[in-house]
């Protein structure tokens, strides 16, 4: 049995931020006390069904130039990283690279 006293809950706030991809190829969710610095590195490079997905940029530009973000969380936020499509070119069944969509005019 405790003791007979008086006790004081302390209670730190957290906000919940997402760390996503568009396209979505990732999702994590981190509960970060009010305060504190986030630090995540987004991948450089996804694959998907063949296809290879490279890191472009943050949706908000404020937040980084490369793929590593740190920044101060004091409410709920959504980090977003661009990751454009890149396609296989095969030459005479040989793979020479990936490419990114090309759009052709009719």
């Amino acid at each position: 049995m405790a003791e007979a006293g008086t006790y004081e809950a302390v209670y730190l706030p957290e906000h919940l931020v997402v760390v996503t991809s568009e396209p979505l190829l990732f999702a994590e969710v981190f509960w970060v006390r009010h305060g504190a610095t986030l630090n995540y590195t987004a991948p450089l490079e996804l694959e998907d069904n063949n296809v290879v997905y490279m890191f472009s940029r943050w949706e908000d530009p404020f937040l980084s130039v490369n793929n590593s973000v740190s920044a101060v969380v004091t409410e709920p936020g959504v980090f977003k990283a661009v990751y454009p499509p890149y396609y296989p070119l095969y030459v005479n069944g040989l793979l020479v690279g990936y490419f990114p969509s090309i759009s052709t005019v009719p």
